[in-house]
């Protein structure tokens, strides 16, 4: 290029600057409102965001730039910055009803029944027969727990203005269906399948009753008609998922897996569909086929990093920790975009912090918040690691910014009111869930943690209290069964506690908490050989699991057959050789029943705590067993102090610690010990140990 074309071509980028400098604010603003809706047209809405935030930039006052950046955001389900456009919108069109409309439906959204109540009535005062507003109000009503009534009324409104619309009958239904009334839901459904055109939305009540009642014929049945008459591309593929899951609901897994397949086929390359799927096979058990189907994909998908999470995930918790890690390892690439990177980051972190290295999980969070300092997940890490730490203040520093930023995360709020506890603010605590329990009534382990925190309060009857009131509102549940057991059992109710546990085992007969709770009752009661039979009935269940047979071990060693307990384990470690908890369970069995084998006992610790920096509470005990037997009490109770600073109400610690403390004449100490590990509300294999040590330690104080 010559000099004078140099300055020719400098001159016309200039000259083009210099143009596009010129064109107006207006223009600005219109050029990036009609790229943001070409690309909203074109299904992308992740451009089309950016139009649309462009166009409010240059022009804050522009209530078509907001509006519309409002609904691309509600597309994109970012509720909350969606809500702040159209609120935006409508402070500068108050006169805008359809702004309103959508400002009402995201209250709706977030279960602001009051607040969609008031809109919904500033709506119908200017325009009285506004259909969208009447449904809204009707809505918001039922959603206030003293407006029921009322909103049967409206919605009575809805079915009188419109007949042909679906509305009316549909939500009606529902409301009627969550107040228990099945029958009048199906027949206000049945009128309304006469009159309305369109009955996807009725087809749709039909089958959440159906599965509400347990009648899952029926729930398919009209899932295959809503199907049949749904409009939309995905519809096929919707209905196989949705027919999979009741199929799978009614314990029918031959068919649901077959709708499964069908689902892959239709969309093979749909991400989501495939984790699903594997999830599928891991809740019933078939954890080799889904690992294998994950590997499948992700040889299919070699950039797939939610495939690749997603198997890490299931080779960790099927305690294969370190080979998640390498597969993480093996995803990173200099290609990868930031929200891939943060995502193996992330399950990194995870997996480290299960693994007990919480110093690695907490460098890893430290390297994604260099990245996103906004990271949920990072932060949650981060939260649990400072209540591992009993860094209490810590936590709920933390936590308080992860419950700001997802309010309705129950996990989140679990852990705050658990991280209050333990500062010892048990009414900020029991506030904290009583407030959540109000917004999911249905959700058990929000009652379990309020039941704990009463115990841990040693107020056994307002923890009993919890658990009836639970029931009223959850009456079939195992877990709430196995837990009144637990209190029964400790208020010494023992024909209480042994219904409640078998209830728990009719209503879910694969877990296995209640068969060790029972067989552990029938122990204390003097019946080992009916505690025998409970923990083989387990086994028989679970013939490839180790987890009952791990408890028939368990019973062995209470009930003075080591010998027994040992084989069982030395049989799971041939099958299971790097299982940390079978290694450990076994040393500690090798170091308190055959002292000629320490030295094993100790190889056998050392292979299960490699590679962790936090090792286990069960693990340190183990440690101190070992120290103990071979001669070295004052290591030995170093140990088990560490093991009780992680977990301080644990029974088998404290009965240990007591033990210790007895041999190295520590007397008073050892009774404090033994006192608040007979204190806790769980049952554990010592106990009867635990009481006659008591007695002993006792009579030494007396004398």
């Amino acid at each position: 290029m010559t000099k004078f074309s140099k300055i020719l071509y400098i001159f016309s980028i200039v000259a083009v600057i210099g143009l596009t400098s010129c064109s107006s604010p207006e223009e600005k603003r219109n050029n990036f409102l009609e790229n943001g809706q070409k690309f909203e047209q074109s299904g992308d809405l992740i451009k089309a965001r950016l139009e649309y935030k462009n166009a409010v930039q240059v022009d804050p006052k522009c209530v078509e730039c907001l509006k519309r950046l409002g609904n691309v955001e509600l597309e994109l389900k970012n509720v909350r910055d969606a809500y702040a456009a159209f609120v935006k919108a409508s402070e500068l069109a108050p006169d805008n009803i359809e702004i309103k409309i959508a400002i009402g439906k995201i209250l709706i959204m977030g279960r602001a029944g009051k607040k969609a109540e008031e809109i919904a009535r500033e709506i119908l005062e200017k325009e009285p027969d506004n259909f969208d507003a009447r449904v809204i109000l009707a809505i918001s009503l039922a959603m206030q727990k003293n407006k029921k009534e009322e909103a049967y009324r409206e919605f009575e409104k809805v079915r009188s203005s419109h007949p042909d619309k679906p509305e009316g009958y549909a939500l009606a239904a529902r409301l009627l269906a969550s107040e228990k009334k099945y029958q009048e839901a199906l027949h206000l459904l049945e009128t309304g399948i006469k009159k309305v055109r369109e009955k996807s939305a009725l087809y749709q009540t039909f089958i959440g009753i159906y599965a509400a009642t347990g009648d899952w014929d029926k729930a398919i049945h009209y899932a295959e008609l809503y199907y049949q008459s749904a409009p939309g591309a995905n519809t096929p593929v919707a209905s196989y998922l949705t027919l999979a899951q009741l199929y799978a609901k009614k314990g029918d897994l031959e068919n649901a897996e077959k709708q499964w397949e069908k689902a892959i086929k239709a969309a093979p390359e749909n991400t989501d569909i495939l984790l699903r799927y594997a999830q599928f096979l891991a809740d019933n058990k078939k954890i080799e086929k889904a690992e294998k189907f994950l590997r499948e994909r992700l040889t299919l998908k070699k950039d797939d990093i939610k495939l690749r999470v997603a198997l890490a995930k299931l080779l960790a918790g099927t305690r294969r920790g370190d080979e998640a890690l390498k597969l993480l390892e093996t995803g990173y690439s200099d290609s990868l975009e930031k929200p891939q990177r943060i995502a193996l980051l992330d399950e990194e972190a995870s997996i480290n912090l299960s693994l007990g290295k919480m110093d690695k999980a907490l460098k890893i969070t430290e390297e994604v918040f260099k990245e996103n300092p906004n990271d949920l997940t990072a932060l949650s890490i981060q939260a649990k690691i400072a209540l591992l730490e009993k860094d209490g203040e810590q936590a709920v520093s933390i936590l308080r910014r992860l419950v700001e930023e997802e309010p309705d995360n129950i996990t989140f709020q679990m852990l705050l009111a658990q991280a209050h506890a333990m500062n010892g603010e048990f009414k900020l605590a029991e506030d904290q869930l009583r407030r959540t329990i109000k917004k999911h009534p249905e959700n058990k382990n929000l009652w379990i943690a309020l039941t704990k925190l009463k115990l841990a309060q040693k107020d056994l009857a307002s923890a009993s209290g919890v658990v009836s009131e639970a029931m009223g509102h959850i009456p079939n549940s195992a877990a709430l069964y196995n837990l009144n057991g637990m209190l029964l059992w400790k208020a010494g109710d023992i024909k209480g506690a042994e219904k409640n546990f078998r209830k728990a085992m009719e209503l879910q007969p694969e877990w296995l908490i209640p068969y060790r709770n029972l067989a552990s009752l029938k122990l204390q009661a003097g019946d080992p050989a009916e505690a025998e039979k409970t923990f083989k009935e387990a086994a028989k269940l679970y013939p490839d699991a180790p987890g009952p047979k791990i408890l028939l071990a368990s019973l062995y060693e209470q009930t003075g057959k080591p010998e027994k307990a040992i084989e069982i384990y030395e049989n799971l470690i041939k099958k299971h050789p790097d299982s940390a908890i079978l290694l450990n369970n076994l040393a500690f069995l090798i170091a308190d029943s055959a002292p000629a084998r320490i030295e094993e006992a100790r190889t056998l610790i050392n292979k299960a705590l490699k590679g962790l920096n936090n090792p286990p509470p069960t693990f340190l005990d183990t440690l101190a067993w070992i120290e103990y037997r071979s001669g070295n009490s004052e290591k030995a109770i170093e140990l088990i102090n560490q093991a009780l600073a992680a977990s301080p109400d644990n029974p088998t610690l404290l009965y240990h610690q007591a033990v210790l403390l007895k041999e190295s004449g520590r007397n008073s100490a050892a009774l404090e010990a033994i006192k608040k590990a007979l204190e806790q509300p769980v049952p554990f294999p010592e106990k009867n140990k635990a009481i006659e040590l008591r007695q002993q330690l006792q009579e030494i104080a007396a004398s």
